[in-house]
């Protein structure tokens, strides 16, 4: 029917290595701690998605992907569009001073 499916996390993200002022602020509203400079803040989790029943948090800094390290959205971007709907991911996340394991299902989204 000429429609395709990708596969979906779920969030939106800030890139911690950002150098765009506004970017910076937003960063810091989110309190994340200075010994984090890679990866990607979670500023947003979409109703219903991947993240969202996976227990992905606002303040979660997404730091690697099946045991790939994420430095930027350029890089999550890259490596979710690599896998597919149904497959289960594991998410390295930076959580208010701790590193933890999220398993997520990815979902689908429309392309």
């Amino acid at each position: 029917n000429g429609d395709y499916e990708r596969a979906m996390l779920g969030v939106q993200v800030f890139d911690l290595t950002s150098k765009d002022p506004l970017v910076k602020k937003d960063i810091a509203e989110l309190n994340i701690s200075e010994d984090i400079t890679q990866g990607v803040a979670v500023f947003r989790v979409e109703d219903g998605s991947a993240a969202q029943y996976a227990g992905v948090l606002p303040r979660d800094v997404i730091v690697g992907l099946n045991e790939k390290s994420i430095r930027n959205f350029p890089e999550l971007q890259e490596a979710i569009s690599s896998l597919r709907v149904g497959e289960t991911i594991t998410l390295q996340v930076y959580r208010q001073g701790k590193y933890i394991e999220v398993p997520v299902k990815l979902k689908a989204g429309r392309g």
